[in-house]
């Protein structure tokens, strides 16, 4: 199974934050308002966006999809206060 690391950002409608977020949610972790990263496989990759473009206003809203290979490959650096995934997981 190939896996990926994505970053996912996005500014919709405020009506519509709330179901972008539920959509996310099960798949990805919700580190900061409008942004979400994890791992994830390409199939349930396929099945996020498919999601995602059913609950999006395409005329008005935006979500941005960074993708890369592994999570090693990304450098993350943080001002403020970190949310790290430990504290998201059970």
């Amino acid at each position: 199974m190939i896996y990926i690391y994505v970053i996912i950002v996005y500014d919709v409608e405020k009506s519509r934050v709330n179901e972008v977020r539920k959509v996310l949610l099960p798949f990805l972790f919700w580190i900061e308002n409008s942004v979400f990263i994890g791992e994830i496989s390409s199939a349930k990759f396929r099945i996020l966006i498919k999601k995602l473009n059913r609950v999006i206003d395409k005329e008005r809203d935006t979500i941005d999809v960074f993708i890369l290979r592994h999570e090693k490959l990304l450098h993350r650096q943080t001002i403020g206060r970190r949310k790290d995934l430990e504290s998201f997981i059970i």
